[in-house]
């Protein structure tokens, strides 16, 4: 197994945002919409959103609303969020 976080931050964007919507699907009252935000993760906009968007293309999330125009991402909206279990089993392996 190799050790992701070993020797400084190295996780993607995909996967902070993948593990985090794990931690926070754990709970006894996920909250994805307060939780799951650029703010929270430290991340811009667009940044944040394309890799939504990508997390959700690869299946290892649902029920984000991802707003495009052409192929740009210009808005996500993670209220409804949930992780799938490709998505569970991924970040279960991203935890230290």
């Amino acid at each position: 197994i190799i050790d992701l976080t070993e020797g400084g931050d190295t996780m993607t964007n995909e996967e902070k945002i993948l593990l985090a919507i794990y931690e926070e699907s754990q709970k006894e009252k996920p909250d994805m919409g307060r939780e799951i935000t650029t703010a929270k993760l430290d991340m811009d906009t667009n940044t944040f959103n394309v890799a939504i968007k990508k997390l959700s293309d690869e299946g290892l999330i649902k029920g984000a609303n991802i707003v495009q125009s052409g192929d740009r991402v210009v808005a996500v909206f993670t209220k409804d969020i949930t992780i799938t279990d490709a998505g569970k089993e991924r970040a279960s392996k991203l935890q230290k």
